[in-house]
């Protein structure tokens, strides 16, 4: 079984970049093997419900970076608004 970088019951509130690379590094890569046994069946529905926590805890972070950095990018330009109206009508 794979394990996760996180916690899925108990996963942080806040919402890191260095969360979010952890998890895309923990993605599992394709690798062709060469195996003779066949998989058991629970084994292969463990890794997809695994791996489908972690792509939905991956997207779940990149919306909440992504609100987050429009957020500061909006404030950013409203206080720059904001000052430019002061100095121009502060006068």
């Amino acid at each position: 079984m794979t394990k996760l970088p996180f916690k899925a019951a108990a996963s942080p509130k806040i919402a890191t970049r260095a969360e979010l690379d952890a998890l895309r590094g923990a993605r599992p890569k394709s690798r062709p093997v060469q195996e003779l046994t066949p998989p058991s069946l629970g084994g292969a529905e463990i890794r997809r419900t695994v791996n489908e926590l972690a792509e939905s805890r991956i997207k779940l972070l990149e919306n909440r970076l992504e609100e987050t950095r429009n957020r500061f990018r909006q404030g950013h330009a409203k206080a720059l608004i904001r000052g430019k109206a002061a100095r121009d009508f502060g006068r």
